[in-house]
């Protein structure tokens, strides 16, 4: 009877200890976001209790551009940019944490979108276009924060917000000329 209560014992604690390995991710782990500065991927890991669980690297803006560009074949330097408590974990600890690195994944998309625009209305220059690639790709890679990235990007963009606020008034100009004679 007692060697039966055992085994007993034993099956019900082996059972609870699957389940909670296998929930435990659930209800206790982290996921973690980290960004490539060579070539713009993002990799998020899901862990918990200290094991991967599952990891999946997805593409961004800004490595689509510099495949477009074709600067984007080097080696991975993955930066931690995010990480974010998931379950019970959200109790103890910060919920949603930002390093510097993920401020440069932020300006990344930031110049992608921008550069999208510049090339859609305002018709910028394949050859401009891949100078100022290459120049913010340099950037991303040299700083450990945004701040030089942040610069650039607000400097160009305040620059073609000006340019194109003056052909406007230019064109609104002339279009009241033509009107009034």
């Amino acid at each position: 009877m007692k060697k039966k209560a055992i085994i007993i014992g034993v099956f019900f604690f082996v059972v609870v200890l699957a389940i909670l390995l296998f929930t435990a991710p659930f209800f206790w782990g982290t996921c973690k976001v980290y960004f490539d500065l060579n070539n713009g991927l993002a990799k998020k890991q899901w862990d918990s209790l200290g094991l991967v669980y599952w990891e999946s690297i997805e593409e961004t803006d800004y490595s689509k551009l510099l495949k477009k560009f074709e600067l984007s074949e080097e080696t991975p330097n993955w930066k931690l940019a995010d990480s974010e408590e998931l379950g019970g974990r959200r109790f103890f600890f910060p919920q949603n944490v930002s390093y510097s690195y993920g401020k440069i994944a932020a300006r990344a998309k930031e110049f992608s979108i921008w550069i999208a625009m510049c090339t859609e209305y305002e018709n910028l220059p394949t050859q401009e276009t891949r100078e100022k690639v290459l120049y913010f790709s340099e950037l991303v890679k040299k700083s450990g924060d945004s701040s030089e990235a942040k610069d650039y990007i607000i400097h160009h963009f305040n620059k073609g917000f000006r340019e194109a606020f003056k052909t406007n008034t230019e064109s609104l100009e002339a279009k009241k000329e033509v009107s009034s004679q």
